[in-house]
């Protein structure tokens, strides 16, 4: 497990896509305390108190464009 978590930081889109469900379930547990969602899109998202404290100093970048090429909406990138 502290391999793939390593690996998360280098690639994180690549880790994730590679993992199994249960995983991407706790990586997802890293950044978010909760997703709302409703019709099918992000509607609300409450971050971990650790990552809410990146975001709010700038140390990270949320931005909704994650696959670009694939109807995406409201999925965010870390």
């Amino acid at each position: 497990m502290v391999t793939e978590i390593l690996n998360l930081t280098n690639n994180i889109y690549q880790t994730y896509s590679d993992t199994k469900f249960e995983a991407k379930r706790h990586y997802l547990s890293i950044f978010f305390e909760r997703l709302d969602i409703k019709d099918g899109k992000v509607a609300k998202v409450t971050y971990t108190p650790l990552f809410h404290k990146l975001v709010t100093a700038e140390k990270v970048s949320v931005t909704p464009n994650w696959l670009p090429e694939q109807d995406s909406n409201q999925k965010f990138t870390i």
